[in-house]
């Protein structure tokens, strides 16, 4: 992938993410996309498709999210936006644990160099995510899914601009993962924010930003 044309990528996803403030509530301008439930085992490893391979190790616990579907998304929104072409040897393997306390003792007797309020890392130099089972399902998916998404977009870029890395990872949080498909809701208080913005002649420069 050429310099110029990861620019004129990243543009052109820029301007989808923010027309997201001039969406209605009701349309999504993500890529719609359905995938059938499979029913798996408790402890999953691995979990393949036709792209991408999924590994799920779970540490004391007998969770099997059904994120199959969320990563696939994934991988097809950085295919079809993005014009990725993913290293065939591509896994979205994800190490999920029972509860906060047991990710902590992991992440210190490993990883201790990692903030203790972080609640989900993608580890790039061993390629793999680190979340903790939430209470709140939907916290829990969207950790896994910003997470997965630092994961996909580093397979290519290794040095992507913070703000691109860390706006796609975002975007991503507000997956909806339906029963027979998946979509990406807007994001209302980011919206009234840049509407404010522009109620107010305030809107940040795209250019200068980054």
């Amino acid at each position: 992938m050429t310099l110029s044309r990861l620019h004129h990528q990243i543009l052109g996803v820029s301007c989808v993410l923010l027309s997201i403030g001039a969406t209605p509530a009701n349309q999504n301008l993500s890529p719609q996309a359905t995938y059938k439930t499979q029913p798996r085992p408790a402890c999953v490893t691995p979990v393949k498709s036709s792209e991408p391979v999924v590994e799920l190790l779970t540490h004391g616990c007998r969770l099997d999210p059904d994120i199959q579907r969320g990563v696939q998304f994934q991988h097809d929104f950085y295919q079809q936006y993005l014009g990725y072409e993913f290293s065939r040897d591509l896994v979205v393997r994800i190490r999920i644990f029972k509860n906060a306390d047991t990710y902590r003792s992991f992440i210190d007797a490993h990883y201790p160099h990692i903030p203790k309020t972080w609640i989900g890392v993608y580890l790039a130099g061993v390629n793999e995510i680190l979340v903790s089972l939430e209470k709140d399902e939907d916290a829990f998916y969207k950790n896994i899914f910003h997470e997965t998404s630092h994961l996909l977009l580093t397979d290519k870029v290794k040095n992507c601009p913070n703000w691109l890395n860390e706006g796609l990872a975002e975007y991503f949080e507000y997956m909806n993962m339906g029963e027979n498909e998946v979509n990406v809701e807007p994001q209302t208080v980011k919206d009234n924010r840049i509407k404010h913005w522009q109620n107010n002649q305030k809107l940040p420069n795209l250019l200068t930003s980054i």
